[in-house]
């Protein structure tokens, strides 16, 4: 009777454990799944002057969600308060009826001329804010080098002359007009021609007057 006891005992505190087990294993994933958080799912880290482009995140566990955008500005921000960002993304600022998390969501910005974009995601969960894990994120801007313009591309903000490259001229432009000179051939002949005549005149006057 003592042993049969004990056997009974035994097993039933083994099925006690095993029952309180499965009940922690089912519960936990549960209670973890409930609080809302955000995850960004893609982001770009730069971008060119000008461009649009799209970032993706997941507003996760259970809730309704009422709201959720991307907050940005070109200045550094509050990451725990998003009315500190001067811009926001608007297509879900207000969710009518709201949707049920857990929920994707993307939006567009469009990346300014210079500098960097300083950004958090943010959410309304059941009246509730919630924001990305590890606080404020940010995008690079990447400005292509200038071509027209700036120093040695073009010129020194529009100064003629500072940093351009200079433009060849047609053979002869400007420059002074030389008169080619005598072929000195050719005044050798002249001269020897002349010489000749001259003698020959010579001679020919003092025969005249020998003959007078």
């Amino acid at each position: 009777m003592i042993g049969i006891s004990l056997t009974r005992k035994l097993a039933l505190s083994i099925s006690l454990l095993l029952l309180f087990s499965a009940f922690f294993v089912s519960v936990k994933p549960v209670i973890a799944q409930g609080a809302p958080s955000i995850a960004i799912v893609n982001a770009p880290s730069s971008a060119g002057a000008g461009q649009k482009v799209t970032i993706e995140w997941e507003v996760k566990g259970t809730g309704k969600i009422s709201h959720t955008a991307v907050h940005w500005d070109t200045k550094p921000g509050n990451p725990a308060d998003y009315k500190s960002y001067a811009k926001a993304t608007p297509n879900f600022a207000a969710i009518d009826p709201p949707n049920n998390a857990p929920r994707n969501y993307s939006a567009t910005i469009d990346i300014p001329s210079s500098g960097t974009v300083y950004y958090v995601v943010h959410a309304i969960v059941d009246g509730n804010n919630v924001y990305n894990p590890g606080g404020e994120k940010t995008i690079q801007v990447i400005v292509p080098p200038r071509i027209g313009g700036g120093i040695g591309v073009g010129g020194l903000g529009g100064v003629p002359g500072v940093g351009q490259p200079q433009q060849q001229q047609p053979a002869g432009a400007n420059a002074p007009y030389n008169v080619p000179g005598p072929d000195p051939t050719v005044v050798a002949i002249i001269g020897g021609i002349f010489v000749i005549a001259v003698v020959a005149f010579v001679v020919r006057s003092k025969r005249k007057k020998d003959n007078l």
